[in-house]
């Protein structure tokens, strides 16, 4: 974004080059822009090559399926558009880059008891008055909790995702960029063709921050340009134009200071504060009547008049707010101008102007980062600290646990919490480019199946279905046909496969454990490693994917291999006595000791990583290979008799040299041009 944004900055300012022919320093300019660029992709080449490398597998590589009703969040190359298009900024959201509130702020807005907002809303609304006494008493259990502040689902514009708060730029920026642009605009100079580069370049970051709501010119750059679909949040196109805004303001303001002729800007100042402060004024003063402060994104039961008062006072607020800031921006830049020979004014213009802005971002900030934010140490590590349930496990594991089971919790969001893994190996965790093939096995919901429980005339279903959960405290999770109650529960298969051995309940109180017997009703038979009866030969991903879930699968007895992938030659072994056992477990090393009276095909619970040479294997020292097998694990043959097998990550330097030489000789140059620098002032 920012390279496609400066690109067209940088074609603009050519332009006048080109036409007086200084065709001298355009190769210069070129030469050394290439040069520059160069040499920082070589600089970062060893990164840059294995985050590529690394892209390729993961959500953001595309898709591996050709059903894309499993695959639904990925094309053949990347992400899916409406994917990809999650956080795209509406129209009207662009305003709160000057009106904090202007679409009622963040999803979960922090709105003061004690403000002037609060107190006006609720003089219609006696009911909100008990609110602060519900909230002080939430407070006095959870450190984490406000008690001066009531959360309100508040925001209300176009961007249908939950958002955190606006991308707020600042009032007084707006001021200075609009005395900026007219500046350019009423005045031949430099200062023109530059101000007219750089917003050509914000305009362009904008247009990819509107994301869907730019759907005909931002489609043309998901399919034709690279990296674009691998991108999820266009909105953060928008610290980009944030930027190219400072810059532009700041010639705007060296104008003024260069200014030989202040006075002369006095009709620049009137149309900005004209222009400037009157958009705030018009949301102030009649926002109320523009727009109807409703939205679908919490189903329709916040559009009721309450939220909908609640909306308009936050935007004619907020747009009062703006509008003060402004003022003294304004009354600044009226300093400078009407009083240009007074040049102590010109520090007394950037010391207040500073405070102002600096003061107006604050402020704003505070409202989504104040102290109930930060945490004490000790409380933060209370949350990784294990709970009851987290030692039961412990103590059924004994001492030695890392690597040898995991746990799938179901009282957390089970694929977007990263804080079990504080405590365990688990089967879930958040990563937001996860790897292409787990995401897969999330989406077809494999982890579940389904199992009926026939109903008769005499049932009342209601009653039927509450016995359930009461039975099983909330574990299933049911729907209705005809004649069934459909009971979704966790499919033993999977989780035997991903060595889960112990599962955490939906209410958080719950604890199943294979071992000591308490989910007998899932047959779940975890292990770190196993030998197999056969392999189940298949053709595409899709049908890997289709084995797996197969009422029939068993995968203690079979594993699912690609012949298009790893060919035919790959046979299991039918000695029943054979062991596997996993020995040593680390992040970067696996040790396993087998034994068996014939050749066997092994299957390790361990997660195949696109066939990444890092990853080595030896039996008794000897280099080995490993294949895919159930679409995400490892497998491989084992020959007869007692071996040690060790996986090893091995990372092997790419692109070091590389990096090292061309970081070596852009120190050398900065360290020269700055002394050569140096030498000639001496001179």
């Amino acid at each position: 974004y920012t390279v496609l944004g400066l690109t067209l900055t940088g074609i603009v300012l050519l332009i006048p080059t080109l036409k007086e022919k200084q065709w001298v320093h355009v190769g210069k300019v070129i030469g050394v822009l290439l040069f520059a660029g160069i040499l920082s992709g070589l600089a970062n080449y060893s990164h840059l090559q294995s985050s590529q490398e690394f892209a390729k597998h993961t959500m953001r590589g595309g898709s591996i399926l050709e059903n894309k009703e499993i695959s639904k969040d990925a094309t053949s190359k990347g992400l899916t558009w409406d994917y990809a298009m999650s956080w795209s900024y509406g129209t009207l959201d662009l305003f709160n880059l000057i009106i904090p509130r202007v679409v009622g702020g963040g999803s979960q807005e922090a709105i003061e008891f004690e403000s002037s907002t609060f107190k006006k809303w609720s003089q219609d609304y006696p009911e909100l008055k008990t609110l602060q006494a519900q909230n002080q008493q939430a407070a006095q259990n959870d450190p984490t909790i406000n008690p001066d502040t009531y959360i309100a689902l508040s925001y209300w514009g176009p961007m249908n995702m939950s958002t955190s708060g606006p991308m707020y730029f600042g009032a007084g920026m707006w001021i200075l960029l609009v005395f900026s642009i007219l500046l350019a605009v009423y005045y031949k100079s430099n200062l023109r063709i530059e101000i007219l580069a750089l917003g050509l370049g914000a305009f362009l970051v904008i247009l990819f921050a509107l994301g869907s709501n730019a759907e005909g010119f931002n489609k043309f750059f998901f399919n034709n340009m690279p990296l674009f679909d691998k991108w999820r949040s266009p909105s953060a196109a928008l610290a980009i134009a944030a930027i190219i805004f400072t810059i532009m303001a700041g010639l705007g303001i060296q104008h003024l200071l260069d200014s030989e002729d202040r006075k002369a800007l006095t009709p620049i100042l009137k149309r900005t504060g004209i222009i400037g402060g009157g958009i705030f004024l018009i949301f102030a003063l009649m926002g109320s009547g523009l727009f109807r402060f409703t939205t679908d994104m919490y189903q329709g039961q916040t559009n009721t008049p309450m939220w909908t008062d609640l909306r308009k006072i936050l935007q004619r607020t907020d747009a009062w707010r703006s509008f003060m800031i402004a003022l003294p921006v304004l009354g600044l830049l009226a300093l400078m101008i009407l009083q240009p020979k007074r040049k102590e004014l010109t520090y007394v213009f950037a010391g207040v102007l500073g405070m102002v802005m600096i003061f107006d971002l604050i402020s704003v900030g505070n409202r989504y980062l104040d102290k109930y934010d930060y945490l004490e140490e000790s409380e933060f590590s209370a949350d990784l600290a294990p709970n009851a349930n987290d030692k039961k496990i412990y103590g059924l594991e004994g001492d030695n646990r890392q690597g040898f089971y995991r746990v799938l919790d179901l009282s957390t969001n089970t694929f977007n919490d990263a804080i079990p893994s504080a405590k365990h190996y688990q089967m879930g965790g958040y990563d937001p480019a996860k790897l292409r093939r787990i995401q897969d096995i999330i989406d077809h919901d494999l982890i579940y199946k389904d199992t009926k429980i026939s109903l008769n005339k005499s049932d009342v279903i209601e009653d039927k279905i509450d016995k359930l959960k009461r039975k099983d405290k909330g574990y299933y999770m049911a729907k209705i046909d005809e004649e069934n109650i459909i009971l979704r529960v966790p499919n033993p298969e999977i989780l035997g496969m991903f060595n889960v051995k112990h599962i955490k309940g939906l209410g958080g109180n719950e604890l199943y454990s294979a071992r000591n017997g308490i989910v007998d009703s899932f047959n779940i038979i975890p292990n770190t490693a196993w030998f197999v009866d056969s392999l189940n030969f298949v053709q595409s991903p899709d049908d890997e994917i289709g084995a797996l879930a197969d009422s029939m699968f068993r995968y203690q007895e079979t594993a699912i291999l690609n012949t298009t992938d790893f060919g035919t030659s790959y046979r299991a072994g039918s000695d029943t006595s054979g062991s596997i056992e996993l020995m040593e477990a680390e992040p970067n090393r696996l040790v396993y000791k087998t034994s068996s009276i014939e050749d066997e095909f092994a299957v390790f619970s361990e997660v195949w990583y696109g066939g990444n040479p890092d990853w080595t294997v030896t039996i008794d020292g000897e280099e080995a290979s490993f294949v895919r097998v159930n679409y995400i694990l490892r497998g491989m043959e084992v020959p007869a008799g007692e071996h040690e097998i060790v996986f090893e990550f091995k990372p092997k330097p790419s692109g070091g040299g590389i990096t090292l030489s061309a970081s070596l000789l852009g120190l050398l140059l900065v360290l020269g041009g700055g002394g050569w620098v140096f030498y000639k002032d001496l001179q």
